[in-house]
């Protein structure tokens, strides 16, 4: 499965209406945006920043989560 292909299923995986999402959740909505699909897109961001490279996608995922979990703490 390419990089692109992880990301969308992740991106599939995470992304709910938002009467499913319960707040407080951690794919509730910050701002228009759930948490998962802010973080597939960035984590898609970082891996062609990196060259689009083949191999595991976690990296960038886990980039991108912390990244993300930064971006919105305080």
């Amino acid at each position: 499965m390419s990089h692109k292909e992880a990301t969308a299923t992740s991106l599939q995986e995470t992304t709910q209406s938002p009467a499913s999402v319960p707040a407080g959740s951690p794919t509730s909505k910050i701002g228009d945006i759930p948490r998962g699909e802010q973080i597939a897109k960035l984590a898609y961001q970082l891996w062609e920043q990196r060259g689009r490279p083949e191999g595991s996608p976690d990296e960038d995922w886990f980039r991108a989560e912390e990244q993300f979990l930064r971006s919105t703490a305080g």
